[in-house]
């Protein structure tokens, strides 16, 4: 809340933000699945190990 606290609706409407295009959106949006589906396949692994320790 400190930032925002300190900028004024004026300074806010004259930022920009670049957004990517939405080739580039769906392009990140898949490799951040991939690495999801990854971290959760590890987990599985892992509690399987855990199991059969």
């Amino acid at each position: 809340m400190v930032t925002r606290a300190s900028l004024s609706n004026e300074m806010l409407d004259r930022m920009s933000i670049k957004i990517p295009s939405y080739d580039l959106q769906k392009t990140i949006g898949k490799i951040l699945f991939s690495f999801d589906a990854k971290i959760q396949l590890n987990k599985r692994i892992n509690d399987n190990l855990k199991l059969i320790a």
